[in-house]
C-alpha cells in the first residue's frame, strides 16, 4: 500500500458485562490508501482477563462489527484466550482467519505470547492477529526482543506481514 490516511474518527464500542471490574473496549479505524483508494478496517481490543463469558460476548460484538463492514479487516489484541477457547472459536466461526495459521512463513517458534517478563517458551498465544480471508499473511512471529535491557510488557508482541490486494468493494469479509 502507498501512503495511508485515516478516514473519519476511530469509533469505540463498550461491551458491558455485569460484575466486571474494568470496562472493555474495541477501537475501530478505517484507513484508505491514497494511491489505490483501497480501504482496510482495523479493530484493536483487550478482552476481559477474568471472565470467559465476557470474552465470548465481546468476541460476538467484534464479529458482528466485522461482518457489517465492507472492507478487508484486521482484528488485533490481547484476547486473554488460547486457541481452544470459546472466544477465539467464536471469532474464527464468524469468518476470521488466524494469521499464524495462514502465514506462509513463521519467523519464530510458536511461543506463548504471555511472557511474564521471561524469555519466550512454548505455550498458547493469548494475543492475536486475525484477518478476513481476503488478506494474505506473508509472515508471522512472536517477537522476543528486549529493549534497554528489559521487556516492554508482560506480553510478547505478535506480528504479521499482511497483504491487502482487493480493491474497494471486492473481497468483502
Amino acid at each position: 500500500m502507498g501512503a495511508v490516511r485515516a478516514v473519519g474518527r476511530p469509533a469505540t464500542s463498550r461491551v458491558e458485562v455485569l460484575g466486571q471490574p474494568v470496562p472493555r473496549i474495541m477501537v475501530r479505524a478505517v484507513f484508505r490508501d491514497r494511491a489505490t483508494h483501497r480501504r482496510i478496517q482495523v479493530v484493536n481490543t483487550h478482552l476481559d482477563p477474568f471472565s470467559p463469558a465476557s470474552r465470548v460476548r465481546s468476541a460476538g460484538a467484534i464479529g458482528d462489527l466485522v461482518r457489517a463492514g465492507d472492507a478487508p479487516t484486521v482484528v488485533a489484541g490481547d484476547l486473554n484466550a488460547g486457541p481452544s477457547s470459546e472466544a477465539v472459536r467464536a471469532l474464527l466461526g464468524r469468518g476470521l482467519v488466524d494469521s499464524w495459521a495462514a502465514a506462509g512463513e513463521h519467523r519464530t517458534g510458536e511461543w506463548g505470547s504471555y511472557g511474564g517478563y521471561r524469555p519466550p517458551r512454548p505455550g498458547p498465544r493469548i494475543d492475536w492477529i486475525l484477518t478476513t480471508p481476503c488478506i494474505r499473511v506473508d509472515t508471522a512471529a512472536v517477537n522476543p526482543s528486549r529493549h534497554g535491557g528489559g521487556w516492554p510488557s508482560d506480553h510478547l508482541p505478535v506480528q504479521a506481514v499482511l497483504r491487502v490486494g482487493a480493491p474497494d468493494g471486492e473481497g468483502r469479509p
